[in-house]
């Protein structure tokens, strides 16, 4: 059972619709959500997407415009373009990013602008505790492919996190298309190794950063700018460049 249809059993059986995805209940079933569920109006709209597909319905799905902004004309046109092959997109992010719904959304903007061009979406991201656990949830919602890649083992990648991230992670690791770990036992080494892997995968890296020096995600984004990857905020869809960092 896929989570879309998951969220639709759960909503119906307080005998609020019928046991089958109809239509007419959409206002209400996101309400629902939302409110009972906690998810932002990304994560409810990618449900909704994923369940007139599983359907058989066409799905309402919105359009999101594309303004070239501060793109490079690279970037723009990667984004923009016919897509026959699936995209890959990775994402890096600070792990003190707190849970928002204001991110949730700006990714799930991104994951819905690059569902117009091919709505087969390879997700990889690392797995961490802030911005990699919001990210990985709403490509998950959005109905993406899920690749995880983890620094360590399961238990070893969560040592010492608070129970609400454990199952957060544990739950994106289920749903995972594919989860890869670099090493067994804890060697700082480990993180670099997922990081670059994630690089490997992507052919356009989207990143949560705030324009701090040093750190995963900016170690990450300067070697994506090194070698010709680009690299989106998709908060404001501006292209990253850290070749000359700002301190802040």
């Amino acid at each position: 059972m896929s989570v879309a249809t998951e969220l639709w059993a759960r909503y119906s059986a307080f005998g609020r619709a019928p046991e089958q995805f109809t239509k007419g209940y959409e206002e209400d079933f996101s309400e629902w959500m939302r409110d009972i569920m906690g998810m932002g109006d990304a994560q409810a709209k990618g449900v909704l997407y994923n369940l007139y597909k599983e359907n058989g319905l066409e799905p309402r799905k919105p359009i999101e415009p594309v303004s070239k902004g501060c793109m490079t004309q690279p970037l723009y046109n990667l984004m923009t373009d016919p897509k026959p092959a699936p995209w890959k997109l990775g994402f890096t992010g600070h792990r003190d990013t707190p849970k928002s719904g204001n991110f949730a959304k700006a990714m799930g903007t991104l994951l819905n602008v690059l569902s117009q061009t091919n709505d087969n979406i390879d997700f990889h991201h690392g797995g961490a505790r802030g911005a990699d656990l919001t990210a990985a949830e709403t490509a998950l919602w959005n109905g993406k492919n899920i690749h995880t890649h983890l620094p360590f083992p399961e238990d070893v990648t969560t040592k010492g996190w608070n129970f609400d991230d454990k199952v957060r992670l544990s739950n994106i690791i289920n749903q995972s298309k594919s989860v890869t770990i670099e090493r067994q036992t804890y060697n700082p080494a480990g993180y670099f190794e997922r990081n670059q892997r994630i690089l490997d995968n992507s052919e356009l890296l989207s990143a949560q950063y705030d324009g701090r020096t040093g750190g995963g995600t900016y170690d990450t984004i300067k070697k994506a700018n090194a070698s010709g990857l680009p690299v989106i905020d998709p908060n404001n869809f501006g292209e990253i460049n850290i070749a000359q960092p700002k301190n802040t």
